[in-house]
């Protein structure tokens, strides 16, 4: 198996590839930017082999010529703009061309090459006003609300490789991550707010104090079983779903884990306030828990990190790259 990652070079997309690249699967990396030099020597070290092209989503001669040229016969495709209010009023022609142009681009180039299986990156995002207003996420009950931007061209390139699927027969499945965190994130350029967690664990590797809207209730999914989850997806022959939720049944707040920071970090220290203006932990609506229960049953995959596990894991990784963590 050789594997096309789109959006390789970002948070989610390096955790995949050093999860893919682990298990001995070669991957050709494709994206605008080159690996940061911490993840290129890292990846160096693992099993499977690696290739950076780079590219942009909408080009779609590159796509095709990347396919043939390494004979690729999967596609994991998570090239996106997650974007601000701010971006987008900017910049909304560009997100939408990425998000969805980008996903049609990438499924004109499997189709073409007659790629053996196709995983489509989406997001706990599309189910929009939904997730606040549901007790629960289930992939065909609930209804989806999307009202911003990403959410809306991710919830329509869902829809674009779901349709792909019934007209041509190709093998593409959509995998709906929930709220990520953990190694490998940083700046991309193309993710404008950062996960809280990781804005917290910034705060207390420089002993500043963390200041919370609230506290932060969600299914917090770490990247490692994101990665292992996707990896699952790929492997597993017959699945049985179009769509699965891809996330934690561990259900943590913000507060939670800056607790732990606080054990851990001597002077760290943390507070919620009232005060928008006051707030130096960014992060949006609390959002009901995704059902992972058609995930597990198809693949077999449970994920393995709760809170404390987690934590242990990321703050670990974090003392041994400290300036990749530090870096902005």
């Amino acid at each position: 198996m050789k594997v096309l990652l789109t959006g390789g070079t970002g948070f989610v997309g390096i955790n995949i590839a050093e999860k893919l690249l682990d298990e001995g699967i070669d991957v050709v990396i494709y994206g605008l930017h080159p690996l940061p030099g911490e993840v290129e020597r890292a990846f160096q070290k693992l099993r499977g082999n690696h290739v950076f092209v780079k590219g942009d989503i909408v080009d779609q001669n590159l796509l095709d010529s990347t396919i043939k040229k390494y004979n690729l016969t999967a596609v994991i495709h998570g090239a996106a703009i997650t974007p601000d209010v701010e971006r987008e009023i900017k910049d909304g022609r560009t997100i939408v061309n990425v998000n969805c142009m980008g996903t049609v681009e990438a499924l004109e180039a499997a189709r073409k090459n007659n790629i053996e299986k196709f995983i489509h990156l989406s997001t706990i995002a599309v189910y929009g006003k939904t997730a606040v207003e549901d007790k629960i996420l289930i992939e065909d009950s609930s209804t989806l609300k999307p009202e911003e931007l990403y959410d809306i061209t991710k919830f329509a390139a869902e829809r674009i490789a779901i349709r792909y699927k019934q007209l041509l027969g190709m093998n593409i499945v959509v995998a709906r991550m929930g709220n990520i965190f953990g190694p490998w994130e940083y700046y991309s350029g193309v993710r404008d707010v950062m996960s809280a967690p990781f804005q917290a664990a910034q705060l207390a590797i420089s002993g500043e104090k963390a200041l919370l809207p609230r506290a932060g209730y969600k299914n917090w999914v770490y990247s490692r079983d994101i990665a292992a989850s996707l990896l699952a997806l790929l492997k597993t022959d017959s699945l049985n779903h179009d769509v699965y939720n891809v996330s934690s049944r561990y259900y943590w707040s913000v507060e939670e884990w800056c607790k732990l920071l606080e054990e851990k970090y001597p002077t760290f220290s943390y507070e919620i306030v009232n005060n928008i203006r006051e707030e130096n932990v960014i992060y949006r609506a609390d959002h009901a828990p995704q059902q992972i229960d058609r995930f597990v049953d198809d693949t077999g995959y449970v994920p393995f990190f709760d809170l404390k596990k987690s934590f242990e894991d990321y703050t670990e990784w974090m003392e041994k790259n400290l300036d990749f963590v530090s870096a902005k």
